[in-house]
């Protein structure tokens, strides 16, 4: 553990620039830079990805975050973002860096004047060993980085703020996960385990044999993973179903929704759509003409 430790401290800008991928796109929506880093090695079973993004101010876009599994971090330095959720999507609250748990169902957002930021993608694993708390207490919710990290989310901002360039800011980032997973990752086997199965078989799996598998209750399994996770397992794996199929709508060509619905586990096409539905508030169907353009999520209507 305290080699994996070091290894993710002695992350050169050289190596995180190798690790680095950058897109830039050009619209009538305005121009947008988006920097990718993938993990080091000792964190990838926490950290899904860094990620680094600059858009000249244009028409205000709202967009619809869908439910990924994922834990989003925003880290910001420009002017605030406006978040909603599902229950109350008009109702938009301004936030500067912020946090929130895994969600169930789609969320809302929008930039107030261009963006400025960068956003890490935790494992819900890895996010409960940042955050040092249940994650059943972040689920569904959005918080400012201050409120789940203290001044050290302030300092952390500053210091990122202040960095040269984006492979300089990815150093840093790592290097502070690191100091606060790694130590501390021990001990998490049973769930880790649980949701790797879960993300693996994209949702299509049954519970009930996962925990007989792991030798406890089904019912010891819900608390033991709704603690790490945040959700109840039947419900993650539900997240992980919506992810594939969103994936699947995605691809080139006109889908076939039988074969969608098959292909993701569900049990048929009414089965599909509704559960669709539901997580992100559009039909298969509306879900891909909403979706943006130059890539950067979908619209909210």
């Amino acid at each position: 553990m305290r080699a994996g430790l070091a290894g993710a401290k002695r992350s050169s800008c050289d190596d995180i620039r190798r690790r680095s991928t950058a897109i830039r796109h050009r619209s009538e929506f305005g121009e947008w830079e988006l920097v990718r880093c993938r993990p080091a090695a000792a964190l990838q079973p926490f950290v899904v990805e860094y990620q680094g993004y600059r858009e000249t101010p244009g028409p205000p876009v709202r967009r619809r975050e869908m439910p990924n599994g994922n834990v989003t971090v925003i880290i910001n330095f420009g002017a605030d973002w406006l978040i909603g959720d599902a229950d109350a999507p008009g109702r938009l609250e301004p936030f500067s860096s912020f946090a929130g748990g895994v969600y169930d169902r789609y969320a809302v957002s929008e930039s107030t004047g261009g963006a400025y930021c960068m956003q890490v993608d935790f494992t819900p694993i890895g996010a409960g060993l940042f955050f040092r708390a249940p994650m059943r207490d972040l689920t569904g919710r959005v918080y400012g980085l201050g409120d789940v990290m203290g001044a050290s989310g302030d300092r952390l901002t500053g210091r990122l703020h202040d960095a040269p360039d984006w492979a300089a800011r990815f150093s840093i980032l790592e290097a502070e996960i690191a100091d606060r997973i790694l130590p501390v990752a021990s001990g998490t086997y049973l769930p880790a385990f649980v949701w790797r199965r879960i993300v693996s078989a994209a949702g299509d799996v049954r519970i009930g044999e996962l925990a007989a598998e792991c030798g406890i209750s089904r019912k010891h399994l819900n608390v033991r993973f709704r603690d790490a996770v945040g959700v109840a397992p039947k419900t993650y794996a539900r997240v992980c179903r919506f992810q594939r199929a969103a994936w699947l709508l995605a691809q080139p060509g006109e889908p076939v929704w039988t074969h969608v619905a098959l292909d993701c586990g569900y049990y048929d096409q009414a089965h599909f759509i509704r559960d669709f539905r539901r997580l992100s508030g559009y039909t298969p169907g509306e879900f891909r003409r909403m979706s943006l353009a130059d890539g950067t999520g979908i619209r909210d209507a």
